[in-house]
């Protein structure tokens, strides 16, 4: 396997060398770590060794920067969290908070820097790295595409663009608008 290095974190090249993509199919994993913990129980040995795998999985989607696996990751816990009984919550939430401490504290700045991006993008009047630019130009395109996907379903609400049909919507907007496709 051929590996591409984006600062400390490893890629493979091809499908998962983007870091959205990679982190997307570390989270398919989640439902089934959950399954072997809630089946055979925190303390089993199954429970364990889910368990850990269950924390390099997380951790290694928070190193990827994902902002997208990062929302995702966080849905599912809240409704992990949801559906537990009360005794298990406070185990998800005594084992839970403590590893989400570590690896907030692990991870590497150009990650934490995408995840501010979240909530708005930088303003300030310093010079910005090619990956700030990056996450910010990448912030500012999926939000143009929430709001072109918002305009499209008020215009089609019942049946939509159809299945598979969003990109092609989307371009033929932008260019009634008179922006690059």
């Amino acid at each position: 396997i051929v590996f591409a290095r984006d600062g400390d974190t490893a890629f493979s090249i091809g499908a998962l060398g983007n870091p959205n993509l990679f982190g997307q199919h570390l989270l398919y994993t989640l439902p089934f770590i959950l399954l072997a913990v809630f089946r055979h129980g925190v303390f089993s040995l199954r429970g364990i060794l889910a368990s850990l795998v269950g924390v390099m999985v997380v951790a290694k989607v928070v190193f990827t920067g994902s902002r997208s696996s990062l929302i995702a990751m966080c849905v599912v816990g809240a409704i992990t969290f949801f559906f537990l009984p009360f005794s298990r919550k406070m185990i998800f939430a005594a084992i839970s908070i403590p590893l989400l401490l570590v690896v907030i504290a692990l991870v590497p700045q150009q990650a934490l820097y995408r995840y501010s991006t979240i909530l708005s993008p930088d303003k300030s009047d310093r010079v910005l790295t090619d990956e700030e630019l990056s996450a910010i130009e990448s912030a500012a395109a999926r939000k143009h595409h929430l709001e072109q996907s918002i305009d499209l379903t008020i215009a089609y609400p019942v049946f939509g663009v159809g299945p598979g049909m969003f990109p092609v919507a989307s371009a033929e907007a932008s260019k009634k608008q008179n922006e690059k496709a």
